[in-house]
């Protein structure tokens, strides 16, 4: 016999009967599983935006002009939408991880040089690009 991993494998390796209720948790996690995968794959733009002055987002949205405005709502400032650049989920979890030293809770960091460097870049090869 095939030497299987993962449920499968516990499956033919245990005496005991699988239950159902152990079966259904297992489709459960699987599930979710993909959907996290599938989300981290998602196109759309990671953004940046922010006050004129103060903390900047790093964000992902399939429509950032749409975050901006909801994200408006609930903000006492102006807030401006800096740069927006293709990419999926992961790629804002790079950002993310790039300027980890910088956050400040959630997906707010400082206002700091390299971000401003890396704005400065983005919308360059956005100009370019056009």
């Amino acid at each position: 016999m095939k030497n299987e991993t993962g449920f499968a494998g516990q499956i033919l390796s245990t005496r005991s009967p699988i239950t159902p209720e152990q079966v259904i948790a297992h489709l459960r996690r699987a599930a979710a599983d993909k959907t996290v995968r599938r989300r981290k794959m998602t196109e759309g733009y990671v953004y940046f935006c922010g006050p004129a002055d103060g903390p900047i987002k790093i964000g992902f949205s399939r429509d950032p002009g749409e975050r901006l405005y909801r994200l408006q709502t609930s903000h006492p400032e102006r807030l401006y939408l800096w740069a927006e650049t293709p990419g999926t989920e992961a790629t804002e979890d790079r950002y993310h991880a790039r300027f980890a030293n910088l956050c400040l809770g959630s997906e707010w960091f400082a206002r700091h040089d390299d971000i401003l460097a890396e704005i400065a870049y983005l919308n360059q090869v956005a100009e370019c690009a056009a």
